[in-house]
């Protein structure tokens, strides 16, 4: 055997193997991962801010998977109670929605060996499908309180909200302040300065319509006060004003 041809040899065996392990590698499935307890509960309570019957579907998403759960109202207590079990240790987001409501989202809710835990209790609202939102504000006047602005006639038959940033991306979910709108006279929009903007700073403005009951409640995963009620596609165009 020539030397050139013991040194392809050498390189081919040296390369089989190689080969054959990283086909072997992509070919075999991992084990799944499975959690070392398989015994938590997590349990909580949806209101409904509604005379309605219609049944709330309640999920679980976790480190192992999603379970999902459909419960009707406790004629008794008004209430809707849920509870998921045999979860594995880890953190989950429970979400609760109902068709015409909003969905409230609460996150990082930890299990752990075979806890059993309690949700905070949700509450759902009606979702503003149509609400009567000024189109695009015009900057009039501001005092030590308020700003002031231009519309065009509305019929303002809904609470607005309007959500404040000094950038212009602003929206329901990414904000820095907000404040209650009114309506004057249906040609003229109000509402309060937020202190947290230093005079002759520039801050973006934008409205949406929401349940007159819509509280709100702390979204952990955009770490705001989210309005449930909201519907995200009907909003005002993004205004601004200079603060004084």
């Amino acid at each position: 055997m020539s030397h050139q041809n013991f040194h392809l040899l050498f390189r081919n065996n040296f390369f089989i193997p190689l080969l054959i392990l990283i086909f072997l590698s992509f070919s075999c499935k991992k084990d799944e991962v499975k959690p070392l307890y398989n015994s938590g509960t997590i349990s909580g309570y949806v209101n409904i801010q509604e005379d309605n019957d219609g049944p709330v579907l309640v999920t679980a998403s976790g480190p192992y998977g999603t379970k999902s759960l459909k419960v009707v109202r406790n004629p008794e207590t008004s209430q809707y109670k849920f509870s998921f079990s045999g979860l594995g240790n880890g953190t989950y987001k429970i979400s609760a929605k109902k068709d015409s409501f909003g969905t409230v989202d609460l996150y990082n809710i930890a299990v752990f060996g075979t806890d059993s835990v309690w949700a905070s209790y949700i509450n759902l609202y009606k979702l503003a499908k149509n609400p009567a939102i000024p189109a695009s504000p015009t900057y009039e006047s501001q005092d030590n309180y308020s700003l002031v602005f231009n519309i065009a006639p509305v019929n303002w038959k809904n609470r607005l909200l309007v959500f404040m940033s000094t950038k212009n991306d602003v929206s329901y979910n990414k904000y820095q302040a907000y404040s209650h709108v009114y309506i004057e006279n249906d040609i003229k929009l109000k509402f309060e300065k937020a202190r947290i903007f230093k005079p002759d700073t520039k801050v973006y403005f934008i409205i949406y319509g929401s349940d007159d009951l819509d509280g709100g409640y702390i979204n952990s995963y955009y770490n705001l006060l989210i309005f449930s009620s909201i519907n995200p596609e009907k909003h005002s165009q993004v205004f601004s004003a200079i603060i004084k």
